[in-house]
């Protein structure tokens, strides 16, 4: 977990990738994962039919208290009350339920995380390569602005397709999981 970059998670997705099958994939990323995503599909491009990105930040920094939220997630000596708020902030859109996510983090993996981001200059990965990119943007995600979503259209108009979910932040999975599912789904069909 020391001294990685985007590139050696990059490089252990698309070996897996290659060893289920001889044709390029769909890979979907949520939040940092949109990042490894990403860096496959700009290492091994042959390797990639389409992106498919959730929570795709990355461009765009978060406001100092959403940040220092999403630090806080991390930190194991928090009490239970203040652990829930930081992953409200962080990560819930209005009237949705943080608790789902109250267990599951790991200082260490986000630690490498961080190491591997700063590790890995940021248009080495950002464009995907010359993939096809859905983009399934939270409305109200903090974390992964919608700013990031835009940026990245702008970048890449002919390429990146964004469909806007509101009711949802950047925990957008357990917020709205068969939304998510019928527009991923939708849109591998028409590929």
């Amino acid at each position: 977990m020391e001294d990685l970059t985007l590139f050696d998670y990059a490089e252990d997705a698309a070996m897996v990738a290659r060893r289920l099958s001889d044709t390029p994939a769909v890979f979907i990323g949520h939040a940092y994962g949109n990042r490894v995503v990403r860096a496959v599909a700009s290492r091994h491009p042959e390797a990639v039919s389409a992106l498919v990105l959730l929570a795709a930040g990355g461009q765009v920094a978060m406001a100092p208290g959403v940040k220092q939220a999403l630090d806080d997630v991390f930190v194991e000596a928090l009490s239970p009350a203040e652990h829930l708020a930081a992953v409200r902030t962080a990560f819930f859109a209005p009237g949705n339920d943080p608790a789902v996510w109250t267990g599951g983090w790991h200082p260490t993996v986000a630690k490498a995380q961080s190491k591997a981001n700063l590790a890995t200059p940021n248009g080495a990965w950002t464009g995907g390569g010359g993939a096809p990119i859905l983009i399934v943007q939270a409305a109200e995600d903090p974390v992964a602005t919608p700013a990031n979503a835009e940026t990245l259209k702008q970048a890449y108009p002919d390429r990146v397709t964004v469909v806007t979910i509101s009711h949802a932040s950047h925990a957008m999975l357990p917020e709205q999981p068969d939304l998510i599912a019928d527009l991923v789904i939708g849109y591998l069909r028409k590929r």
